[in-house]
């Protein structure tokens, strides 16, 4: 190469800390820097018809995000619609035993929604014992929430029973001994942990 400019077209694709003040540049030139011109164009292309917004890609972006947001922000109060009206159907079907307030079941909740109903139903129920089991996308899920009198005054420990019941889909838990939950592989073992989630105390 005689002189700089035979090196034609030039596309800085990269950089990087080498040491304290000195960086690296990594580049492509000639016919790879040409390639990659035309794959990002080809990219672009792409974009613009997915967003259907061929005059202004930008906005039609812009609008693709925004709609997103607005979805996620309508499920996220129907899913809470939703948790709230199952929370009041367990609230119905409360067992006391042995002066403990028992709530056993299995919902159609996502594992957020059986965290945050369970901690409003500890809050709402002295002597709580909420053992909540789901089927999320095919995955088991179990939930099980004490109230701290149970763990202080009666020794019983969420993370070890979790444990006990997680065996029944083929997995196992943990948290802390207030409240815990189980992920695992077996979703037709939530009734077994179902019924043997009765028969602890």
């Amino acid at each position: 190469m005689k002189a700089s400019g035979e090196i034609g077209l030039f596309k800085i694709t990269g950089e990087s800390a080498v040491a304290a003040g000195v960086r690296r540049i990594e580049a492509i030139t000639a016919d790879g820097a040409e390639q990659f011109i035309n794959d990002q164009m080809d990219a672009l292309q792409k974009i613009k018809e997915i967003v259907n917004h061929p005059g202004d890609i930008v906005k039609g972006v812009t609008s693709l995000v925004e709609s997103n947001e607005s979805l996620k922000k309508q499920l996220a109060q129907f899913q809470n619609e939703k948790a709230q009206t199952v929370k009041a159907d367990l609230l119905t079907k409360i067992k006391s035993h042995d002066g403990i307030n028992r709530i056993i079941a299995q919902v159609d909740l996502d594992a957020e929604s059986i965290k945050n109903i369970s901690y409003e139903l500890k809050n709402q129920l002295n002597d709580l014992y909420c053992f909540l089991c789901a089927n999320v996308d095919g995955k088991p899920h179990l939930s099980l929430m004490l109230s701290d009198s149970l763990v202080s005054e009666k020794g019983l420990n969420a993370m070890a029973i979790i444990r006990n019941l997680a065996k029944e889909i083929q997995g196992g838990g943990g948290g802390q001994p207030f409240y815990a939950t189980a992920g695992g592989k077996n979703a037709d073992g939530l009734t077994k942990a179902l019924h043997l989630a009765t028969t602890i105390i």
